[in-house]
């Protein structure tokens, strides 16, 4: 299957953006699904989120999300070890595209973070966004969410386990190009991948009539950016671009901004996590 579907890849260069149909079988994301309860089973708990291998779950109106880093050989930075699986295969459809389109090689032991989301019926919309391991941010108690430094992935992977909302004008992830403004909203159903670029289009989901799973994949070890919502939080010696949310500089190895975010800053989050995060 791996060889077969990279014949297609082909327009990402051009638009940032693709759209692979049917790319794993219903049987397939049935079974892709249950791979994932198993990981939730197996490492969902406290242990694993003081780790910073699991990430609290986000149970909110109309969507559960789950997320945890993974990886396929041994890394230095904390991950779940992926076995062989359609998870894996996911993985590697990820790896592959990088490697072909990004003219970038990610190393054996880069992680991931797999996320997988199920939406129910009218679910509460998802604001537009950019996806990033948030390592400087406050939560309000008006309830607004200041963010001031991140890592931010390139590559974003979507695959659509199942959409019951295909025929409806609203059915899943709205694209917006940030050079033209333009939006854009494809038509998903049960196993179509997309990939799209993370820096060039902010993403949102609005209120879904039907229910909705997805799975996701995004890499934050390499070929990432640092975002900083002003100078004041940059990093020594690196340049930064404008953006419309703040300032962003490329990272070819970002592993030393998160292990630094480990040691410091996430002892801090977790603490405040456990009092308003969920573990289901």
């Amino acid at each position: 299957m791996l060889a077969k579907e990279l014949d297609i890849f082909e327009d990402f260069k051009i638009e940032r953006f693709s759209l692979h149909r049917s790319v794993f079988t219903k049987s397939e994301l049935k079974k892709m699904w249950f791979e994932c309860q198993n990981l939730s089973h197996n490492f969902y708990n406290l242990e694993s989120i003081k780790s910073h291998k699991v990430y609290f779950s986000d149970d909110s109106e109309g969507r559960t999300s789950h997320a945890m880093m993974i990886a396929e050989r041994e890394s230095k930075l904390p991950y779940i070890p992926l076995e062989s699986g359609l998870i894996g295969s996911f993985f590697q459809l990820y790896k592959a595209y990088y490697n072909k389109h990004l003219n970038f090689k990610l190393p054996p032991d880069a992680r991931a973070m797999l996320n997988w989301q199920e939406y129910r019926e009218k679910s509460k919309p998802v604001p537009m966004h950019f996806d990033g391991e948030f390592i400087n941010y406050k939560k309000h108690l008006s309830g607004e969410f200041s963010l001031y430094e991140a890592v931010l992935p390139r590559l974003v992977a979507i695959l659509v386990i199942e959409n019951k909302n295909y025929n409806n004008a609203e059915n899943g992830i709205v694209l917006t190009n940030l050079q033209t403004g333009i939006s854009i909203s494809p038509r998903l159903q049960a196993g179509d991948i997309i990939f799209f670029d993370n820096i060039f289009f902010r993403h949102h989901v609005p209120s879904l009539k039907n229910p909705r799973k997805i799975l996701g994949l995004r890499c934050f070890d390499f070929d990432s950016f640092h975002y900083v919502s002003n100078l004041d939080y940059k990093l020594h010696g690196h340049s930064y671009s404008k953006i419309p949310e703040g300032h962003i500089s490329y990272l070819e190895n970002s592993r030393n901004v998160l292990s630094n975010y480990l040691t410091s800053g996430w002892p801090r989050d977790y603490l405040k996590s456990l009092k308003e995060g969920t573990l289901i």
